[in-house]
C-alpha cells in the first residue's frame, strides 16, 4: 500500500512540474518584446518643453512610455518591437516639435542594458 502510494505521489509530482515547464514556456513565447530608445534632444532646455515633447510622443501611436529629462537632455522611450520605429521616426518627430536628436542607441527593453546618464556617452 505505501509503496503504490508512493509511486502515485511521484507521479503526480512528475506531472506537476511538466505543466508548470509547459505554462513557462508559453508564457515566454507569448510575451510581445519591447524596444527601447535613448538619445539627447538638442533645443530641448527646460521643464515646459520636456512636458511638452511627452505630451506630443505619448499621442503617437504605440509609443508606451515617453521620458524627457530637461536636466541632462536625454530622451527615453518604450515601445513595441512590431511598431517598426528606427532613428528615423524619431528625427521627424523631434523635427517637426523644432528639435534635433543625436547620439540616437536603441535596444530591446529586459535584454540590452538602458544607460543611466552618468554612463550615456556619444560614441
Amino acid at each position: 500500500m505505501k509503496l503504490a502510494f508512493t509511486k502515485l505521489l511521484f507521479l503526480c509530482t512528475i506531472l506537476l512540474f511538466s505543466l508548470n515547464s509547459i505554462t513557462v514556456s508559453a508564457q515566454q513565447i507569448a510575451t510581445p518584446k519591447n524596444k527601447f530608445v535613448q538619445f539627447y534632444v538638442i533645443g530641448m532646455t527646460d521643464g515646459p518643453q520636456s512636458r511638452a515633447i511627452d505630451q506630443f510622443m505619448r499621442a503617437q501611436p504605440n509609443i508606451l512610455i515617453s521620458r524627457a529629462d530637461p536636466n541632462t537632455r536625454l530622451y527615453f522611450a518604450i515601445f513595441p518591437v512590431s511598431a517598426g520605429f528606427g532613428e528615423s521616426d524619431f528625427v521627424a518627430w523631434f523635427s517637426s516639435q523644432g528639435y534635433q536628436i543625436s547620439c540616437y542607441r536603441e535596444g530591446i527593453h529586459g535584454e540590452d542594458r538602458v544607460l543611466s546618464k552618468e554612463a550615456y556617452t556619444c560614441d
